[in-house]
């Protein structure tokens, strides 16, 4: 072998029966007349294996072994493994299994024969083994021992692909990951890899799994933004309306049964969003909390805080403006730390300034200073913008409230954001906690308002 290259790989069990001859077939091959499973399956994929091993226990390979290797040449390796029926000689059965296999093997499995709980075992060890050796399973085969045809007094036997079985595990992996972590990179792969095939084969015609490999990107989007915070594309939600769209649609599939349930579990979530809608926000930081994403979550938070005063202001075309999110987070975070009297006094400030200004200004146009009036006439607009802005964000109903929360959850983020590195830092179990708690007062807040505007 090839430093690198994958071994394509047998893997069947030996059992102790008493077999009889037979032609297995599958699709449209048929196998010579033979009394070992494991012939008929290395003869119909034309012995394209690299290694071959059939697993046995010693009654098994007593038995059985010299008469399979001789039935017809083929060169299989016996792998001893124990007949210890207890707890530990099962552990001991799959860590001999488990040896046999290398990094990046492409395995072709054979359940037909042995204890009544290998298949289970050698399954669950498969699964394992593609995330630790990243080893593929492309074939998963069982004879059945039941005839299809009898021509002559000649019987066949159907060899029964149980590869969906293999299938099915990773996409309810994936389905599991996607659910539980907001991740879906796995559902990508999968969907790509198990719909290329079909869409090689129409020339991409196929309309199901190009529909199919498009909400799987869809899926994917979303929960990228989520895990980065795209806080505007979360609003328009315009990955979720495809998705939610696309479900009715995908019940009726025929095509990859395991992605529709996935689907169907997805849709649980993306349901509640809708299309440009700032109600998005609140289902977000929920999505955020369910998926134990909490420094998203807090993010979202804060900057759905700010978004929900531009709503008050009538600024919702203002949602990406840096500029103005950046005043009324100042605001918010100014209010909780002082008290009337303190605002009081900015203002006043704040109006002194204005009045210096606008006697810089008299002055200019007294003595024809155009550049001078220029620059001040911006910074004054400029200033005066700002006050009617934070006039209007302090008149805000529930804003000290709101200016708690904002401020609160400030803190833990920036916990977060700067990795601990702090006097006394957040032990790392109460973000959640801290978030959930933040949380429920936003949401009574903003469904308050959702209900008198109502």
């Amino acid at each position: 072998m090839e430093k690198g290259k994958s071994r394509r790989v047998f893997l069947s069990f030996l059992g102790t029966g008493k077999y009889e001859k037979c032609f297995y077939t599958f699709e449209k091959e048929k196998s010579k007349n033979v009394k070992f499973v494991q012939n008929a399956i290395v003869e119909i994929c034309k012995d394209r294996f690299d290694k071959k091993f059939v697993l046995c226990t010693p009654s098994a390979k007593n038995t059985h072994y010299n008469s399979l290797v001789n039935e017809i040449g083929y060169n299989f390796e016996a792998v001893d493994i124990s007949e210890n029926m207890s707890e530990k000689g099962i552990w001991e059965i799959f860590q001999q299994i488990y040896d046999v296999l290398n990094e990046n093997d492409e395995i072709v499995f054979d359940i037909t024969h042995s204890f009544r709980f290998m298949p289970m075992l050698g399954i669950t060890l498969l699964q394992i083994a593609k995330f630790l050796k990243n080893i593929k399973v492309k074939k998963v085969f069982y004879g059945a021992y039941e005839p299809i045809k009898f021509n002559d007094g000649i019987t066949e036997f159907p060899l029964v692909d149980l590869t969906s079985f293999s299938m099915l595990q990773d996409w309810i992996l994936a389905g599991y990951t996607l659910v539980n972590t907001g991740r879906a990179e796995e559902i990508e792969k999968l969907a790509k890899n198990d719909l290329t095939p079909i869409l090689k084969e129409s020339k991409g015609k196929n309309e199901e799994a190009r529909n199919f490999r498009k909400i799987a990107d869809k899926i994917q989007q979303m929960t990228l933004n989520f895990r980065t915070n795209r806080g505007n594309e979360i609003i328009i939600a315009h990955e979720m309306k495809e998705i939610n769209e696309s479900v009715k649609e995908i019940k009726e599939s025929n095509l990859l049964k395991p992605f529709k349930l996935v689907i169907e579990n997805i849709y649980s979530d993306t349901k509640k969003f809708e299309y440009k809608n700032e109600e998005n926000i609140i289902h977000s930081i929920q999505w955020c909390i369910d998926k134990d994403l909490m420094q998203q979550g807090m993010t979202m938070l804060q900057e759905g805080i700010t978004t929900l005063v531009l709503k008050e202001i009538g600024k919702e075309n203002k949602y990406t403006d840096i500029n103005i999110r950046d005043i009324i987070s100042y605001v918010l975070q100014s209010l909780n730390r002082k008290n009337e009297s303190e605002v009081e006094k900015e203002k006043e400030l704040d109006i002194q300034k204005l009045e210096k200004l606008s006697e810089i200004l008299n002055e200019s146009l007294e003595f024809n200073k155009e550049e001078i009036l220029q620059k001040e006439t911006k910074k004054l607009k400029k200033m005066v913008e700002e006050r009617i802005l934070k006039e209007k964000v302090l008149n805000i109903e529930k804003i000290k409230e709101l200016s708690k929360i904002f401020s609160d959850i400030s803190g833990v983020r920036n916990d977060i954001n700067h990795a601990g590195f702090r006097p006394s830092p957040t032990d790392a179990k109460n973000f959640k906690v801290k978030l959930e708690e933040e949380f429920e007062k936003f949401k009574e807040i903003w469904e308050n308002k959702n209900n008198s505007a109502e």
